[in-house]
């Protein structure tokens, strides 16, 4: 059975008060013909006829591309319901309203990701990438087309797409795989609520590139320290301040940008200590705890300092950063302060570890303390050098050596 779409402008012939005209999308199949608003509504000198396409309007684009998204959707839908059964322009219609009993497994992802109130921001914006990717790979995906061959052309679609940190290069491998396991969770979801049968990533290899762990060293982070960036604007020189803080502390990029005033009081020594449950680890209640004047010289605890100024108990400190900007903005500073390095935000966490073990030979527990692991095996993948220590050994360690 075949489907015919056009594109219909004012079908009845009135315009709005506003001189606009209403576009609709026209199903016609077997003499049956059906009508879809599409919300988009232009004056008759702003539509193109011929074409069938909006002109000289300041959201031209925008509209055209709307109106081809609910056309492609609709196609999608139907060749679809040809392999699964007779389809039927009422189905139709009720499915492009949002009627349908079985969603698409992009609707579903979608709606699993509204509906899920226990996932944390930094997660639900990585689960959003991969929504992304999948509705650039097909905007209409049917449960019944989910298999091996699926993830296999998805996983060839995901790594030509272009890495937008790094120009002129596609993505990686182990970025890919940490998209396709993403889908693999919605898919295990499905089978439990019974959208799928079976499970489509039996038998594929999720694919791991064996990498090592980038960090600066001391010198690396002073060259950081020194860089001028007075020609950059000002949002580039407090994402420095952000990045160094988390090469000082060992923090994750989360669990920065969620510290408030509040998580920081005075101690016995007139610093500051901070205090927070990391959002990794707070299952397990795990806490940090850090005399910021302790750590490299008293550095986090002046950077905090001038950040908090003027800041209520319940403010946050740092100012929110989306994090694709961010790790490109540390891949500029890393050129310009010539480290030939694949430095990202979690490279910071890896810095601090590397050089208190390494550097300062602090003892491989109390490095795990401060980086708030939940077990000493996480802590030892960085340890070369082992020796013995607490707060005051961190003390100790950073009065051993002058100011770098």
């Amino acid at each position: 059975m075949r489907l015919t779409i056009s594109v219909i402008y004012n079908r009845r012939k009135i315009l709005n008060k506003n001189g606009t005209g209403s576009l609709e999308v026209r199903l016609n199949s077997s003499g049956k013909v059906k009508h879809l608003t599409t919300s988009v509504k232009v004056k008759p000198t702003q539509w193109d006829e011929t074409k069938k396409r909006i002109k000289n309007h300041p959201k031209a684009a925008f509209y055209n591309k709307t109106v081809t998204n609910i056309i492609d959707k609709a196609e999608d839908w139907w060749q679809m319901s040809q392999k699964t059964g007779l389809p039927n322009l009422n189905n139709l219609i009720d499915y492009m309203k949002g009627d349908s009993s079985t969603p698409s497994l992009n609707e579903f992802i979608e709606k699993s990701i509204k509906q899920n109130k226990k996932l944390k921001s930094g997660t639900i914006s990585n689960h959003k990438k991969m929504l992304n990717f999948l509705n650039s790979f097909k905007s209409l995906i049917s449960f019944e087309e989910l298999g091996y061959k699926f993830i296999y052309d998805f996983e060839i679609f995901l790594l030509n797409q272009d890495d937008k940190i790094k120009s002129n290069r596609t993505i990686s491998q182990n970025y890919t795989t940490a998209m396709l396991a993403i889908l693999k969770r919605y898919t295990k979801l499905a089978i439990k609520l019974g959208y799928l049968n079976s499970d489509p990533f039996v038998n594929f290899d999720m694919k791991k590139t064996k990498t090592e762990k980038q960090y600066l060293t001391l010198i690396e982070l002073k060259k950081v320290e020194r860089l001028d960036l007075s020609s950059f604007r000002k949002m580039m020189h407090w994402q420095k301040d952000l990045f160094l803080f988390m090469c000082y502390t060992g923090i994750r990029f989360s669990d920065t940008l969620n510290l408030r005033v509040s998580d920081l009081s005075e101690n016995d020594s007139g610093g500051l200590t901070l205090k927070i449950t990391p959002i990794k680890t707070e299952k397990a209640g795990i806490t940090v705890e850090q005399e910021l004047n302790n750590l490299f010289w008293g550095r986090p605890e002046k950077i905090v300092r001038h950040f908090m100024q003027f800041k209520t108990s319940k403010e946050k400190i740092f100012p929110n950063i989306e994090n694709t900007g961010f790790r490109r903005n540390i891949v500029n500073m890393m050129k310009k302060a010539g480290i030939d390095k694949h430095i990202t935000p979690h490279s910071a966490r890896h810095s601090f570890a590397m050089i208190l073990l390494n550097e300062f030979s602090m003892r491989l527990n109390t490095v795990s303390k401060l980086m708030g692991h939940a077990n000493i095996e996480s802590t030892q993948i960085y340890a070369k050098m082992l020796n013995t220590t607490t707060h005051k050994e961190v003390s100790d360690s950073f009065n051993e050596l002058e100011d770098f």
